[in-house]
């Protein structure tokens, strides 16, 4: 087990602005339906053109705000993607949705459209109606910004290609299914692509595909990346499929500030040598999903750094764990919400993971170091963390196991309701209670101890939910800042850890602006 935290932070830079440079052309939407690129004014149209017309474009959707684009009657032009952008271009999309409402009749002579579902995608002996869409998929070395376009009933919205540089701001994804073709990402990032994701939200996202017997830690993710650059900010995903994480990014760096996953959000997973995934001043409670992706995990020499961030874990919300003790090597018997393993590494600073309810499920390990016959992995914290004791990991072995003989540890920060059996639901739920010794206990946080965006290397003034993220000078530990009293002096160990991390972290962020 590594003693000290691996030097590992990588900063991924945003553009200096979401905006692309001065536009050679404009083109205007006005149709309601797909079209074809010989189809006046519609969205297919708008891109052919902009593809055809040198330099970056801006096309403009003219529609009401709120209105739908319908694509059911579309071709695709590439694979499952209505289109493919290979010129630079601004998409400016004034909140308007591109509508799919896919459709196959079962054997049974039942309907399935994306609300009522019961099975994956069409088997033999179904009849597929209407397939499923996938937005976009961007050239190599293009440069696309996308700004309130929403997608509901698709099958993904874009694909970043190589070294292409991707933003979406303020815009939506729901209800994707991948009826027609294979299930694919909301949102990917291929070699050496950078993926910008401000405000955007993602929720119920491939529902009911099951996961691969054997290799249940290899997620498709909502949001995918190879060797590219995930720059994911403000943002909320709200609803996965049972196989389906929140994020999974393999190799390259994956940067996620100031976002909440909830409600069945699946996981965040980062592996490959170099690998890492910076989780900061965010908020990650995966109420209602099933075990196998509930977690936080690290493999394969891949580093998590989870910093001033929130984890809560309620074991008696999965769905598929399994008996346990004739299990107990089982993938969802452990590792829920903290998985590290085959070198992987998963660093806690200034964070709170609670964990509630294992016993009731026969969880095994809730924080693991290990699976199946792969080399171990490393938990490792600060002395201002918090890990939840669990039936299976007193405070004692979660020091030795977190290797900081100062992790804080002790009664539930938070409020449960129900006899005990589940957190008060957000956002109040995710408040540390009054009296907490988490509460306050990060002392010049306007100064020395600063909380610092990995992407940019500005001072983070909010917390998750938008309110100051410090009081009277002082900062609580996780993503949620409490109304707070006035407090007393903080221990001199905290302050001068607190310290040195900031430093390293500055430096880190100076470093790679350079």
């Amino acid at each position: 087990m590594n003693k000290f935290f691996r030097q590992c932070l990588l900063v991924g830079s945003l553009p200096a602005s979401f905006c692309l440079p001065a536009s050679a052309a404009v083109f205007t939407v006005t149709e309601s339906m797909w079209g074809d690129p010989t189809t006046l004014n519609s969205l297919a149209w708008a891109i052919e053109q902009s593809n055809t017309t040198p330099g970056a474009d801006i096309i403009q959707l003219q529609l009401r705000t709120g209105s739908s684009i319908y694509v059911d009657n579309a071709t695709p032009v590439i694979s499952s993607f209505l289109s493919r952008i290979t010129e630079s271009v601004q998409i400016n999309g004034n909140g308007v949705t591109l509508l799919g409402n896919p459709l196959f009749i079962g054997t049974n002579g039942i309907e399935y459209n994306k609300f009522t579902l019961s099975s994956y995608t069409p088997t033999s002996g179904d009849v597929l109606v209407t397939p499923a869409f996938s937005f976009a998929e961007i050239g190599p070395s293009v440069s696309v910004g996308v700004k309130d376009l929403n997608i509901d009933g698709l099958n993904g919205f874009l694909s970043a290609g190589t070294d292409s540089v991707v933003t979406v701001i303020n815009s939506a994804a729901k209800n994707t299914v991948p009826y027609g073709f294979a299930g694919r990402p909301v949102f990917e990032a291929r070699t050496g692509a950078t993926l910008n994701l401000h405000k955007v939200v993602l929720d119920r996202i491939n529902p009911l595909e099951n996961l691969i017997g054997g290799a249940e830690f290899a997620w498709v993710g909502a949001i995918a990346g190879g060797n590219a650059t995930l720059n994911m900010t403000q943002s909320i995903i709200k609803g996965t499929s049972s196989s389906i994480g929140g994020v999974n990014w393999i190799g390259g760096a994956a940067n996620i500030v100031s976002s909440i996953f909830t409600g069945s959000a699946g996981g965040l997973s980062i592996s490959g040598s170099g690998a890492v995934m910076n989780i900061v001043n965010s908020l990650f409670v995966p109420d209602f999903a099933p075990s196998a992706v509930a977690r936080i995990q690290a493999f394969s020499s891949g580093v998590a750094n989870l910093i001033a961030s929130t984890v809560q874990a309620n074991a008696l919300l999965a769905l598929d764990v399994p008996t346990c003790s004739s299990n107990p090597d089982d993938y969802a018997c452990n590792g829920v919400p903290l998985q590290a393993f085959d070198a992987g590494s998963i660093n806690l600073f200034q964070s709170v993971v609670s964990t509630i309810n294992s016993d009731l499920t026969g969880i095994i390990d809730s924080y693991s170091e290990v699976f199946d016959m792969n080399p171990t992995g490393d938990l490792v914290a600060d002395a201002h963390s918090y890990v939840q004791p669990t039936p299976n990991a007193d405070a004692a072995d979660l020091k030795l196991l977190f290797n900081q003989p100062s992790l804080l540890t002790g009664s539930i920060p938070y409020e449960l309701t129900a006899g005990g059996l589940f957190y008060a639901d957000l956002p109040d739920g995710a408040a540390l209670l009054p009296g907490s010794p988490l509460r306050s206990a990060i002392a010049d946080a306007e100064g020395a101890n600063q909380l610092i965006n990995p992407i940019d290397g500005s001072v983070i003034t909010t917390d998750v939910y938008g309110n100051p993220r410090t009081a009277f000078g002082r900062r609580d530990i996780g993503a949620v800042q409490s109304t707070q009293e006035v407090p007393g002096p903080l221990p001199s160990l905290g302050v001068a850890a607190a310290f040195r991390w900031s430093r390293r972290l500055r430096k880190a962020v100076r470093s790679a602006s350079c």
